[in-house]
């Protein structure tokens, strides 16, 4: 009996089975990203943000940024050697970086707006408006991050999600 019935769902259960494992084959097609669908993922962003009634605020450089703790003193001046934290995220919220990736202590401290050290324009504007102490998010459109360009990680036309966390500014020696 329960063979019977089994052998009645077979022509279903075949349609399951081609359907799911169809969906799985990589027909090598390249999704490409465009600017539309930049605008649309921030529109989304930024109106999810304000309606968790997060404050949402813009530079005069063109990143937004929500304040989760202001710091005390100071901004950051070139050559100064900051120490932070920090996390990068897709909008859908996966990290694809992360100083807890590779410092053990999970601090990177760096010469700030130095040729040896490369951030991304969001990233180093978003540090200028920083005081020590700070916590901020920053979303980043890309035309300050990686562009129409892109990388082998990031693909074109993506805003970034920065949590960065500012924990030390040592001014550079006069």
């Amino acid at each position: 009996m329960m063979i019977d019935r089994l052998i009645k769902l077979l022509p279903l259960i075949s349609i399951i089975i081609s359907i799911t494992f169809s969906s799985c084959i990589d027909t090598n097609e390249e999704v490409s990203r465009t600017e539309e669908d930049e605008v649309e993922e921030l529109n989304d962003l930024l109106t999810s943000a304000e309606s968790k009634g997060l404050v949402v605020n813009q530079s005069e450089t063109g990143i937004y940024y929500i304040i989760h703790k202001e710091g005390k003193g100071e901004y950051p001046k070139a050559s100064d050697t900051l120490s932070i934290k920090y996390s990068g995220y897709f909008v859908n919220g996966s990290v694809f970086d992360a100083s807890s990736y590779h410092y053990p202590d999970s601090i990177w401290t760096f010469v700030y707006m130095n040729s040896d050290t490369t951030l991304i324009e969001g990233l180093t504007a978003g540090l200028a408006i920083m005081k020590q102490g700070s916590k901020y998010e920053f979303i980043i459109p890309s035309d300050l991050a990686y562009g129409s360009e892109g990388t082998a990680l990031i693909p074109a036309y993506t805003p970034l999600i920065y949590s960065i966390e500012l924990i030390d500014i040592m001014p550079a020696s006069e």
